[in-house]
């Protein structure tokens, strides 16, 4: 199917640095909602923070590369945790709104992520706030 292409594609290509921003930007390719929390657009947020995780994991192929990508990281979690926070105090629509678009994204983002788990240098230094990550957004959608 599509999924089992992908992760071949990804597998096939991930060694020769093709896998790039294209395949990032169909990672994250929900169309963001216009749901706003205190004046913030929480669904730009959330697809502005999707997308850069994505690159940001896309970055990452090996023990070095993984180190340099923490600050990233961390501020993702950071932002996913906020959003977290701030769709609770979202009418339902607004809540079934960012659902979607996070539904929509992680898929792609899960290969991205268990590819780098599998990754036995990279796994240490980046594992427990990717987990953090996956988890927030997994709450979301």
């Amino acid at each position: 199917s599509a999924l089992l292409a992908f992760v071949v594609l990804v597998i096939l290509a991930w060694p020769f640095g093709l896998f790039v921003a294209e395949e990032v930007a169909e990672a994250t390719d929900a169309e963001a909602p216009s749901v706003t929390v205190d004046g913030t657009n929480i669904g730009a947020q959330l697809e502005t923070a999707m997308t850069g995780f994505g690159e940001t994991l896309s970055s990452i192929t090996d023990a070095a590369s993984a180190e340099a990508a923490m600050p990233s990281l961390n501020a993702a979690l950071e932002t996913f945790t906020g959003v977290e926070n701030n769709v609770r105090n979202l009418p339902q629509e607004g809540q079934a709104a960012i659902s979607t678009m996070v539904d929509a994204a992680l898929p792609n983002l899960r290969v991205l992520v268990d590819g780098l788990m599998n990754n036995s240098a990279v796994r240490p230094v980046i594992g427990p706030v990717v987990e953090q990550i996956m988890t927030a957004l997994q709450a979301l959608g």
